[in-house]
């Protein structure tokens, strides 16, 4: 008996452990495609006002550099 609940108790902690690090696996992978998309946004931002000349784009890319938290101009 001492045998099943220790084997019930060992695989109960070893699902947990899993699910724990599919818990920091998702959340890792989803901090890294905020910080992807917020360099795109930026790389974006810089290749478009090289380009243009009119300040009215200008000023929508700086928006769009704040939805990723920063001020870059």
């Amino acid at each position: 008996m001492l045998e099943k609940i220790t084997s019930i108790c060992y695989v109960s902690y070893h699902i947990r452990s899993e699910k724990k690090n599919q818990l920091k696996i998702q959340k890792i992978s989803c901090v890294m495609s905020e910080n992807l998309t917020c360099i795109n946004l930026i790389r974006m931002k810089s290749t478009y006002a090289i380009r243009s000349d009119n300040w009215y784009n200008i000023l929508t890319i700086k928006n769009v550099g704040d939805a990723c938290g920063e001020n870059t101009y």
